[in-house]
């Protein structure tokens, strides 16, 4: 292993198309790894494709990253078929043991939904009987989101599928000793969070995606990088704008902090890569 180029961060470049082309620019770039999506390797079940991955890797001086496992339909939603999504997430798990991967990153889909309550502001006794009119303070939480009715309860089938299905994924992962960065674009950190908590394997982390967590990010770094289980994949992605009319970006010109960021993972000592997108020169955005 190679010394890390951006401090205390390990960055990988994100594999296009032609494995050997991008293996050859990583190395140029002087990244420290290449990411490499599942299906983009032609016969990756086989001895032979996996050895030929190996080998090109070492040509250009490169680790083997994240090997990015894309589960099929919409993910650990309600309708899950579970024995396909371990069937193919245990293939892809195999596969980058073999290859020497750090790692296998997949993104779930949709997960569960955690309930949250948040109360309102209770009358003080002076107050009883009286009609209470919201002052400034609690008109401005009532806009920020900190008065709100109880949300809808997260459905138990979908709950119990969903542990289900990573619980068989965690025997997997426990027996090839082989880490998981979990994320999910349809869901909330929270939820994801309280999801890969409640499987509770000691192999099993987040993701980061950080357009997708962009107000998160905007509110409080250091929070969403401490969230349990631990980080140990961010994505090198960008975004402009909130909610429905944010839209995605070059890396760097959007609304992600990335410098903030980059700095709140160094300090947490962040062992991990971080993927950045094909063809980006290895460095993080200033």
């Amino acid at each position: 292993m190679h010394a890390r180029r951006d401090g205390k961060l390990r960055l990988a470049m994100e594999s296009g198309r032609d494995l050997r082309s991008s293996a050859e620019a990583a190395g140029r770039r002087q990244f420290d790894a290449l990411s490499v999506e599942a299906s983009a390797i032609a016969g990756l079940d086989s001895a032979s494709a996996r050895r030929e991955l190996r080998a090109t890797l070492s040509k250009h001086g490169l680790q083997a990253g994240v090997l990015r496992h894309r589960v099929s339909g919409r993910g650990l939603s309600e309708t899950c078929d579970v024995d396909r999504f371990v069937d193919e997430l245990a293939k892809s798990l195999t596969a980058a043991r073999d290859c020497g991967f750090a790692c296998v990153a997949c993104d779930l889909g949709q997960v569960p939904s955690r309930p949250t309550t948040t109360p309102a502001p209770k009358a003080k006794a002076p107050d009883a009987g009286l009609l209470i009119l919201p002052g400034a303070d609690e008109i401005a939480k009532f806009g920020q989101g900190d008065v709100s009715e109880p949300s809808k309860p997260a459905d138990a089938d979908h709950v119990a599928l969903a542990e289900e299905a990573l619980r068989v994924v965690a025997t997997h992962a426990d027996r090839l000793t082989l880490p998981v960065a979990f994320g999910t674009t349809l869901a909330s950190d929270d939820d994801l969070s309280a999801l890969l908590s409640a499987v509770d394997c000691r192999l099993f982390g987040r993701e980061l995606d950080p357009a997708s967590s962009l107000d998160a990010l905007s509110h409080d770094v250091a929070s969403v990088v401490a969230l349990t289980p631990p980080l140990l994949h961010v994505v090198g992605s960008d975004a402009q704008g909130h909610g429905v009319r944010q839209r995605a970006c070059k890396l760097g010109e959007g609304d992600v902090p990335w410098a903030e960021l980059a700095d709140v993972l160094r300090q947490a000592d962040f062992g991990g890569f971080v993927t950045l997108p094909h063809g980006a020169p290895a460095a993080l955005p200033a």
